[in-house]
């Protein structure tokens, strides 16, 4: 049997991701208990109380009544130098569990003896939107901000009611000098980062990506990746969030074809697409005649649901639901202003496209937007995993994207601020899926070496459709040290589990640790 470390109080267990600070891991569930455990065996060595009652799994934040509690869904963020975990739990003020009483506290936890060090109600105003009026969906994992000895905590946020008066997204400064929120802006646009959180650059620069709402560059940010800057608060000035440049590839409002007429059937088009890079070796199958599609639907395609930051070449990288990725050169980062959106290609230009879905076979930014809806091969290709990295003992850099529906997938980084398609696994995402347009949500990987060498991505890979349904998984080692002939080597495959959707493998001094949705943390050795 494989060892499995109890999640306590929630049949689905965790989907914070683990968190190791020395000799204490912590575990962070769904019913708003942590636990501090040894890495090597999973031995308790601490455990809260529930420290606020959770939400319960209700058809308005839980439309498929997959989870049992939404409780502690992001991952925290420890600060080694203090001994202190960051994390925030989704609370019913009442008591009563509903969506209507829904809060989010900041709990701090000191992780040697697992007390609770404060606790904050999450608040905030910014563009005439204040958080605690209405439900918020914090997904994202937290960022510790540092600069000059100041410390802050980065919160990203959206809403579960994703249109409406109250719907917005949140990016929010959490202070550790006093634990309260400082500073926040209100972006009219969920961020989601799945999974993962806010990058910070070594200036201190912070960026992420936002999904669907509108978008007019300065107070709504709908679709937009974001430079951020924080400014520490003075004896004089408060802290201040402020959005330094926000582009965005389209506007919600051209994707559900509003003046557009599509209503036949487009000619297959071929798998090799001027100005992208795509494989030319879909899977046996996938290739099928695409159909623009029209409806409201498609203003919720999120452009930015992952995003990850390549310091090394001033870049940051962030793909969504139609599987492109967005390379954006952080040193001179582009603008967007809803004029732009009459002219795509000119405003597609200021970034660099990518094809990171499998067999997008599509032009990546049409000059009519609603090209871009559609079901490649018949399936849905979004990005709903964080972008992985890895640094190669020659100083190559890699990108792994593993969307869903398809195979795991690795680029390189080029010095000149392009990436090139390298290889694919053989194994694709909900490949047993009987949904109409495939499974949710893709591969979770995360990347282990040797200072380099003997690099293996560890990938949890759905069976079926984790959106809907309670599904199998695995848990699938890729050779990363060659790509010989376009293909990633399988290593080895764990035997099937009950897969969690938005679980990440974390690996800790050769132990390959993973949350399943069965109420425990499986442990590799």
């Amino acid at each position: 049997m494989q060892p499995r470390i109890p999640c306590i109080g929630d049949a689905r267990g965790c989907e914070a991701q683990p968190l190791v600070d020395g000799a204490v891991m912590i575990l962070a569930s769904e019913a708003n208990v942590i636990r501090g455990v040894r890495p090597e065996d999973g031995a308790a060595i601490w455990q809260t109380p529930a420290l606020c009652t959770p939400v319960r799994s209700v058809p308005e934040n839980d439309m498929w009544r997959v989870n049992d509690h939404f409780g502690m869904l992001s991952t925290g963020v420890i600060d080694a130098s203090t001994h202190k975990l960051y994390q925030v739990a989704t609370c019913s003020s009442d008591g009563s569990g509903s969506q209507q009483s829904m809060s989010q506290r900041m709990y701090v936890i000191d992780t040697r003896s697992g007390n609770v060090v404060a606790t904050t109600l999450i608040d905030a105003t910014s563009n005439g939107q204040r958080y605690a009026t209405a439900p918020r969906k914090q997904r994202a994992a937290l960022a510790l901000w540092s600069h000059n000895g100041i410390r802050f905590v980065l919160i990203a946020a959206g809403s579960f009611t994703e249109t409406g008066e109250n719907a917005t997204g949140w990016i929010l400064a959490f202070d550790t000098l006093d634990n309260q929120i400082k500073a926040a802006i209100s972006t009219r646009a969920g961020i989601w980062m799945s999974g993962g959180g806010p990058s910070i650059d070594s200036d201190g620069l912070i960026y992420v990506g936002a999904g669907n709402g509108p978008f007019n560059g300065t107070t709504t940010f709908g679709e937009a990746v974001m430079q951020l800057q924080l400014i520490p608060p003075t004896a004089t000035a408060p802290a201040k969030l402020t959005v330094l440049h926000a582009w965005a590839p389209y506007s919600d409002s051209a994707r559900t074809c509003a003046n557009a007429q599509l209503t036949q059937p487009k000619a297959m088009i071929s798998n090799k697409v001027a100005g992208d890079s795509a494989p030319s070796d879909p899977p046996p199958g996938a290739r099928m005649p695409m159909t623009p599609e029209c409806g409201a639907q498609w203003g919720d395609q999120d452009a930015h649901l992952s995003g990850t930051l390549l310091q090394r070449f001033n870049l940051y990288l962030t793909a969504g639901k139609d599987g492109i990725g967005y390379l954006t050169n952080i040193s001179n980062f582009p603008d967007s202003h809803p004029a732009d959106f009459a002219n795509a290609k000119a405003n597609c230009a200021k970034v660099r496209m990518y094809q990171l879905g499998w067999d997008l076979g599509m032009d990546s930014c049409p000059a009519s937007l609603p090209g871009l809806n559609r079901f490649p091969g018949g399936k849905t290709r979004h990005i709903h995993s964080p972008l992985a990295q890895f640094l190669a003992p020659d100083s190559s850099l890699y990108v792994l994207a593993f969307a869903e529906n398809s195979p795991l997938q690795v680029w390189r980084v080029n010095q000149n601020g392009t990436m090139t398609y390298v290889a694919r696994g053989t194994e694709m995402a909900s490949s047993q899926s009987t949904a109409q347009h495939g499974g949710m949500p893709g591969g979770f990987c995360s990347v282990s070496s040797n200072q380099g060498a003997d690099g293996i991505a560890w990938c949890a890979i759905p069976d079926g459709d984790a959106n809907r349904t309670i599904t199998t998984g695995r848990l699938v080692a890729y050779d990363l040290t060659s790509f010989a002939g376009g293909r990633i080597r399988t290593l080895w495959t764990s035997e099937r589990f009950v897969f969690s959707k938005f679980s990440q493998p974390v690996i800790y001094n050769g132990h390959v640790y993973l949350a399943d949705y069965a109420g425990s943390v499986m442990h590799w050795k």
